[in-house]
């Protein structure tokens, strides 16, 4: 890993709240049929799917649809301490039935770049 993705992923890292994933592995470590890898490669495949979901919602003008996926993605989101992706899901949850169609495009795109992030730095840690 060269100096510029270590950057990408400690900066990537910090955007994860550490005491919330290691209250997950405390969780998990009482289950033996579940893995952190195991939820986290189901967090990861479920929030690619929900996140196109959002996408199609977008731009079909599905307002409720919007507004559900993202209340989704805020709670999954949590459980993994993705803090700028609450953020964001929040925002486009919060506004999803009022605010510009162009905007909630945005705040899409800004979801699934810090998803790709956040699967690169779960991936990391996993």
């Amino acid at each position: 890993m060269d100096i510029e993705q270590n950057a990408t992923a400690e900066q990537t890292l910090a955007e994860l709240d550490e005491e919330q994933l290691n209250n997950l592995k405390e969780i998990l470590s009482d289950d033996d049929e579940m893995s952190l890898n195991d939820l986290v490669e189901t967090f990861l495949e479920n929030a690619e799917e929900q996140l196109s979901t959002l996408k199609e919602a977008v731009l079909s003008g599905d307002r409720k649809c919007i507004v559900e996926t993202a209340h989704s993605i805020k709670g999954s989101s949590s459980n993994f301490g993705a803090t700028k992706m609450v953020r964001i899901s929040r925002e486009i949850q919060t506004t999803g039935d009022s605010a510009p169609e162009d905007h909630l495009g945005t705040l899409t795109t800004d979801l699934r770049l810090e998803f790709n992030r956040v699967r690169s730095a779960l991936k990391e840690i996993g």
